[in-house]
C-alpha cells in the first residue's frame, strides 16, 4: 500500500485453472485514507497473528523507471500523432477512387472526420501538445514524491 496515496494494491497467490500455483493482484482506488487503514487493519486481522509490517520509502530510481518510460514514449507519441493529423487534414483521401454504395458512404464518413479535423486545425496541435506536457508534469510530480509503501510480510516459521 501507497501510504501518500489512495490506492491499495493485494497480491497474493492462487492456482489458474490448471491448477498451478500464481500470483495475482487486485488494486482497489480508496479516496478516504481512514477508510483505507480500516481495510488493511481489517485485513491484518483476517491474516492472523505474526504477520510483520514493514513501511519502506521507494527510492527515486525505482519511482521514476515506470514515469521515465511514460515520458518517452509520450515523446515519440506526440510527433507520430501530429504526423497523422496533419497527414488527415491534408488532401481529400480515397478521392478519384472508385467503388460501390458502401464505399461511397465510407469515404464520406473520411472526408467528416478531415473536413472536422480542418475545422480544429492549429488547436488540435496545441491539444496533443498541452495534454503531453500535462501528462509528463504529472509523471515528473510523482517522481518527486516517491511512494512509501506499507507491507505485511508473512511470519516466518
Amino acid at each position: 500500500m501507497d501510504k501518500r496515496r489512495s490506492n491499495l494494491i493485494v497480491w497474493y497467490h492462487e492456482k489458474d485453472k490448471k491448477g498451478i500455483p500464481a500470483e495475482r493482484s487486485a488494486e482497489f482506488l480508496i479516496d478516504q485514507q481512514e477508510k483505507r487503514d480500516e481495510i488493511v487493519a481489517a485485513l491484518a486481522g483476517r491474516l492472523g497473528p505474526g504477520w510483520a509490517t514493514a513501511e519502506r520509502e521507494v527510492g527515486l530510481a525505482e519511482a521514476a523507471v515506470g514515469n521515465v518510460i511514460c515520458i518517452l514514449l509520450a515523446a515519440l507519441a506526440v510527433p507520430a500523432l501530429l504526423w497523422i493529423i496533419h497527414f488527415v487534414q491534408g488532401d481529400y483521401l480515397f478521392a478519384d477512387v472508385p467503388g460501390g454504395r458502401l464505399y461511397r458512404i465510407e469515404r464520406a464518413v473520411i472526408h467528416l472526420v478531415q473536413a472536422a479535423m480542418r475545422w480544429c486545425g492549429v488547436f488540435l496541435d496545441w491539444f496533443v501538445i498541452v495534454l503531453a506536457v500535462a501528462a509528463c508534469g504529472i509523471w515528473v510530480a510523482q517522481i518527486r514524491t516517491p511512494p512509501l509503501m506499507w507491507t505485511m510480510e508473512r511470519p516466518k516459521p
